[in-house]
């Protein structure tokens, strides 16, 4: 379930997104229709203790309650017109597509193909057959964050990191100071690394994290507004410069960490990545008991050389950041690009309440500002994060 949030969290999301929009524009669509009675010269929606709300109170209060989903839309548009549409983006839709028409299959039955339908043509597009291109302009906006991220590599703090778990030996009773098991399980560790085992082999070996262990450690690219992890590793973290091991890093979460900053920098974090992604590491003790395993490869360990290296992707750190760790960072970069694109707005209100809807205002009491982009993603990337082992501030039963 992890690994499917992970891949497809915002497959869930469109689902409520639609839901939510359509009743927004079913009524707007007939709003001039109501029939029955009226209040003021005004049909009347539904009465309430009594009191009658008209059809202008209750177009006023789905404004303020679902509107800003369609500004959102309507604006996101806009700006994604500016990038390309690519081969790669047209398969990744196509794959989402299928996923999301299961879901409704599940969810709507017969009816399902006139549900999206509708929806999508309530959303802007012409109807069912524009689902990809839906989830295309979704994949330009994680393109353009992506792009923003790379931008301010230096004022996100932006790292690459890895790590070695040793975990409470009592986990309903974790102590700041480690006990005598922990200890030893911890000297393994520095002892191995003082031999001059590479961090990854050491974390292959040692680390009682599986999730990560066999990618030599690796968490993959975080920054400063990486909310999803566990405090103290993440200060940690984001103090190393490249190539640097700190301490150990208690967590009371988690248990103790030893953590690697595998790249600090904009030049060496795209090559960093894409080792990364093309590394498998065996403990030395699976290696040893291997009966293929030769007496040197025993002895010496080492990441998997038999796939072909990864092909360099400048971008890819960053796809993986705004994808996994850094959730909110989308609105930031859709407004900074809006505004090199030059896109401005002849409605003053409206760019309050977008501004206000993306929780980019000084005030943002905008009432669906908890349903944004922005926190819909955070919640989905926790809701991932504490199914897996990695250091999240929620997966605490996980990790113990």
């Amino acid at each position: 379930m992890g690994n499917f949030l992970k891949k497809n969290w915002f497959v869930s999301l469109l689902v409520v997104v639609f839901a939510v929009i359509s009743v927004y524009y079913i009524y707007d669509t007939n709003k001039g229709k109501l029939k029955g009675k009226t209040a003021d010269g005004e049909d009347v929606v539904y009465e309430v203790n009594g009191d009658d709300i008209t059809a202008s109170e209750f177009y006023d209060s789905l404004y303020k309650d679902n509107g800003g989903s369609a500004l959102y839309r309507a604006f996101a548009s806009a700006v994604t017109k500016s990038v390309d549409t690519t081969d790669d983006m047209k398969k990744q839709a196509e794959s989402q597509a299928s996923q999301i028409i299961s879901n409704y299959y599940s969810q709507y039955g017969s009816s399902y193909q006139s549900t999206l339908d509708s929806q999508l043509k309530n959303i802007g597009y012409s109807g069912y057959e524009d689902l990809q291109n839906y989830l295309i302009d979704y994949l330009k906006e994680q393109e353009i964050t992506a792009a923003y991220a790379k931008a301010s590599f230096d004022d996100l703090k932006i790292r690459d990191i890895s790590y070695i778990l040793i975990k409470f030996q009592d986990s309903s009773n974790p102590k700041p100071e480690p006990t005598e098991d922990e200890s030893s399980r911890m000297k393994a560790v520095d002892d191995a690394l003082a031999s001059g085992t590479e961090f990854a082999q050491v974390a292959a070996d040692y680390s009682e994290d599986s999730s990560t262990a066999s990618k030599g450690g690796a968490l993959g690219v975080i920054d400063q507004n990486t909310s999803s992890l566990d405090e103290d590793f993440l200060a940690a973290a984001l103090e190393l410069k490249e190539g640097e091991v700190s301490d150990w890093v208690y967590s009371q979460n988690f248990g103790w960490f030893k953590i690697r900053c595998n790249s600090a920098s904009a030049e060496t974090i795209a090559s960093v990545f894409a080792a990364e992604q093309n590394a498998s590491y065996t403990s030395s003790a699976e290696a040893s008991a291997s009966p293929e395993a030769s007496a040197e490869a025993s002895a010496s360990p080492s990441p998997s050389a038999s796939a072909a290296p990864a092909e360099i992707d400048e971008n890819a750190p960053y796809l993986n950041l705004v994808s996994n760790y850094d959730t909110k960072l989308m609105p930031t970069a859709l407004w900074a690009k809006a505004q090199e694109l030059g896109i401005t707005f002849t409605d003053s209100e409206a760019e309050t309440r977008l501004k206000s809807y993306l929780g980019l205002s000084e005030d943002s009491s905008d009432p669906e500002a908890s349903a944004s982009p922005d926190a819909e993603e955070t919640a989905s990337a926790s809701a991932e994060a504490s199914a897996s082992a990695e250091p999240s501030a929620s997966a605490s039963a996980e990790a113990n």
